[in-house]
């Protein structure tokens, strides 16, 4: 669990929304969705804690962090 945190504290760092995370985890467990939910709630501890207790935060533009639209 402790590795998908720092998932979580990456994401604060790099302002990096964590629905993009979600929708990542919900497509690589796609097949087990009780994966994603347990694995997100490791990412949201880690986010939260970051926020709260880093003071340092990378200039980044979320934008950049955004999925691109799936193509067919």
């Amino acid at each position: 669990m402790k590795n998908i945190m720092y998932a979580g504290v990456l994401a604060a760092l790099l302002d990096i929304d964590v629905e993009v995370i979600r929708g990542l985890l919900t497509e690589s467990y796609a097949k087990k969705p009780a994966l994603v939910d347990a694995n997100m709630k490791a990412v949201q501890l880690g986010y939260d804690w970051a926020k709260a207790e880093l003071p340092c935060r990378c200039p980044s533009a979320s934008s950049a962090w955004t999925r691109p639209a799936a193509t067919s």
